[in-house]
């Protein structure tokens, strides 16, 4: 491999007790590798990782904190239980999203299952990182996903049971906090939150020393009224003492810019969720939040990280790539309103982030930085693993953990996750230990449950 070499598509995997990377659609297998991240003309100098460091990091006990359902349904699981769905069906909700599926990819849906097409489900459900593609094109992938689970409450079940089990067999996951959503389902929310339950609690009794946690996932575009009667099922369920223990967090994900109801441009306002969240976090449901992942101007990235903390009360926050951008990058371009980033302006946002940075190392608000799913969500801002600000955050001293966002998506796990940051920055095994060590420190579950 060449130390200039560009790789297209990469993923760090074991074999045989070997780390291999895949270059193109190629895997290279040894001992001592040398990772190439792909990158530009700024890549850095190649890192070396000795076997006995790939190892360590995959036998070390791993926290997952900020993993979806939808995007972790694996294309074999989805074809298993897709099998008995009409995709054809124009009475479902989103069906418009399914035929934009098919007319991307080329592909019927309803011929995928009779025909049993694995390679076309992983085609369809595994992020490429292509440019054109970004963050729309990366959610429209998790539709599939969507839709098997719409009105399908053993799926629920399952699916909960197939992510922590495969997380704690394969990654050596033994704290897993999953998210998912409410969207537009048939099912009611006090049916999904026990069918995942169900799921998680039969993973813990199948994998000893695993425990799990439960998020619910409002989403951006949702109105104040969805957000309060998602919380309100929340707080009326979490008087059992089960889903007391495990129904612990709420989350607001999905794109940050989107279109209202009148087909006008949109970001989200953080006050619209303000009461329905204080009612949260008075019933003890901790506030994490995607934030600084999407937005039409760097001062609109950094004031969502800001709000996430000082409107809804997050104690995480997910993505916040706004944190990490160098102001100087946008020198001399305009951002989404149309206005040019002079150098006042660069300036200007240049102290806001570092007021920001400081802001939240008092607040000790955490990070949860997802490396493969930014270079695919966002490959002109994070064109390369290399080039994303997690470096950035550990000099600064932020408190910092390694999360997949989405499995099957971004085609990753968590070992590989924290395999590509020690490659692309050249971290020492005590940094990546520490960056784990964060993961459990950072768990919203109760510690004597």
């Amino acid at each position: 491999m060449s130390g200039t070499a560009k790789v297209l598509h990469y993923r760090a995997q074991f074999s045989g007790g070997r780390l291999a990377v895949r270059i193109g659609t190629q895997f290279q297998s040894r001992n001592i590798i040398n990772i190439n991240v792909p990158g530009s003309k700024n890549w850095r100098s190649a890192r070396f990782m000795s076997k006995g460091i790939s190892a360590e990091i995959e036998k070390t006990e791993k926290a997952e904190l900020h993993v979806h359902t939808s995007g972790s349904v694996t294309p074999e699981f989805l074809l298993k239980w897709g099998k008995d769905i009409n995709w054809a069906d124009p009475s479902y909700p989103d069906f418009a999203k399914l035929k934009y599926i098919e007319k991307k990819f080329s592909v019927s849906l309803t011929e995928i299952f009779r025909k049993d097409d694995l390679a076309s489900l992983k085609r369809i459900m595994e992020s490429n990182g292509d440019k054109g593609e970004g963050l729309e094109g990366y959610l429209a992938r998790m539709d599939l996903g969507h839709r098997l689970l719409h009105n399908n409450l053993p799926a629920w079940r399952a699916l909960a049971n197939d992510i922590a089990v495969n997380s704690y067999t394969k990654n050596n996951v033994t704290y897993l906090e999953l998210r998912f959503p409410m969207i537009k389902p048939l099912l009611k929310p006090e049916e999904i939150v026990e069918a995942v339950y169900k799921g998680l609690f039969d993973a813990e009794l199948e994998c000893p020393g695993l425990k799990t946690a439960m998020i619910i996932c409002t989403i951006k575009m949702f109105s104040m009224e969805q957000a309060q009667n998602i919380v309100d099922a929340m707080i009326a369920l979490r008087k059992q003492a089960k889903y007391r223990a495990r129904l612990i967090g709420i989350d607001t994900a999905g794109p940050e810019v989107y279109r209202n109801p009148q087909g006008e441009l949109e970001k989200f306002d953080h006050e619209k969720f303000k009461i329905p969240f204080a009612l949260a976090r008075a019933d003890g449901i901790k506030v994490v939040n995607h934030a600084g992942e999407q937005f039409l101007s760097l001062e609109d990235g950094l004031e969502a990280i800001r709000n996430s903390v000082e409107v809804l009360g997050a104690v995480r926050i997910g993505h916040a790539l706004a944190l990490g951008i160098d102001p100087g990058s946008l020198q001399d371009k305009t951002d989404g309103y149309g206005k040019y980033y002079g150098e006042d302006r660069i300036r200007a946002l240049q102290a806001a982030q570092e007021d920001l940075i400081k802001f939240l190392i008092e607040r000790g608000v955490v990070i949860e930085a997802c490396l493969s799913s930014n270079t695919q969500t966002q490959p002109e801002m994070i064109p390369a693993i290399d080039s994303h600000p997690l470096g950035k955050w550990i000099s600064k001293g932020l408190k910092v953990v390694l999360a997949t966002d989405n499995l099957t998506t971004s085609h990753t796990d968590l070992t590989n996750e924290h395999l590509l940051a020690a490659g692309a920055f050249g971290l020492s095994m005590p940094q990546i230990t520490k960056m784990i060590s964060n993961g459990f420190e950072s768990k919203l579950k109760n510690n004597n449950i």
